[in-house]
């Protein structure tokens, strides 16, 4: 615990400049126009070596669209990663981070301006065509860095549609007659929470008072042993007698990140990847502050190995 407070001071400490700064959400051209104090256009000259909610970036104006800006090396603390050696699109939300007032913290205010703009040209357009033109000229190139990847995406879609290994099918009716408890306080390993099944630890975490995550790497190990699949039931009783199809995802199944969110009241299952045919239907009772309440059953699918 002390380890974890020394941390949290420190990026505290580290932060502390940035927490103040408000995201302005982008609605349109006028608004982002009418809302910015400068905009400009400029290269960037150097990267900072750590970047926490931020940065700050050493860049050169090339061109002031809005404001009065000099020409030329500018400090600028922006949101969005940039990369040396690119120009950039930046619009200033105006504040105070360090030693620049140049904060580029407002969606859409950090735009790399495509390679074919002609710079010169977008001299003799008014502010809102020339915005229009890098936005578009931006469009273009994620759309030509996504086409292949969306073309791999489908593909792989179709490569996986008919997989099986991710399903536990029991061929006889559910039996909920016997139910076992554990809960989350119970058991402990360093500072991790964690429920206990059998020899088997599942790590949770409260997010809010009637809410919690679930993780996919087992506290020991920190491998992605756990797999979850939602139902739509609310209760044991209504599983009782059915014959169950669920399909499991795991921590790199796409779309998932470490962990996934459930709630009290919950359905779930979850089965552990050493033992992929035996499944743990839990019923997350109830939640009061940090201890979870389960009670859950456990359900196997009969002739297939679980090696």
């Amino acid at each position: 615990m002390k380890k974890n407070i020394i941390a949290v001071i420190f990026l505290l400490a580290y932060c502390h400049p940035v927490l103040a700064i408000r995201v302005t959400l982008f609605l349109d051209t006028p608004t982002y126009i009418e809302r910015a104090k400068d905009i400009v256009i400029a290269k960037c000259t150097s990267e900072p070596e750590h970047i926490i909610d931020g940065g700050m970036y050493d860049v050169d104006i090339i061109e002031v669209l809005k404001g009065d800006r000099p020409i030329g090396p500018c400090k600028v603390f922006a949101v969005e990663m940039m990369k040396k050696g690119r120009t950039y699109l930046l619009a200033n939300s105006g504040g105070q981070v360090g030693d620049t007032d140049f904060l580029a913290t407002a969606q859409v205010s950090v735009v790399a301006v495509a390679s074919f703009i002609d710079l010169e040209k977008l001299q003799h357009k008014s502010l809102t065509d020339q915005l229009h033109m890098i936005f578009s000229g931006r469009l273009y190139e994620l759309h030509r860095q996504l086409a292949p990847l969306l073309a791999e995406k489908e593909l792989l879609d179709k490569a996986v549609a008919d997989r099986t290994d991710n399903l536990l099918v029991t061929t006889m009716p559910a039996q909920i007659d016997q139910l076992y408890r554990t809960r989350a306080r119970e058991y402990k390993q360093g500072e991790v929470t964690y429920l206990k099944f059998d020899a088997k630890h599942m790590e949770w975490s409260r997010q809010s008072d009637k809410k919690g995550y679930l993780y996919f790497q087992e506290p020991e190990t920190r491998m992605p042993k756990w797999e979850f699949a939602l139902l739509p039931e609310k209760e044991f009783e209504a599983l009782k007698g059915k014959k169950l199809r669920l399909r499991f995802y795991g921590m790199y199944t796409p779309g998932s990140g470490q962990s996934i969110v459930v709630s009290e009241g919950q359905v779930i299952a979850a089965r552990h990847t050493d033992e992929p045919t035996v499944a743990y239907i839990m019923k997350l009772d109830r939640q009061e502050n940090d201890i979870l309440f389960v009670r859950y059953c456990i359900v196997k699918q009969p002739g297939k190995s679980t090696s």
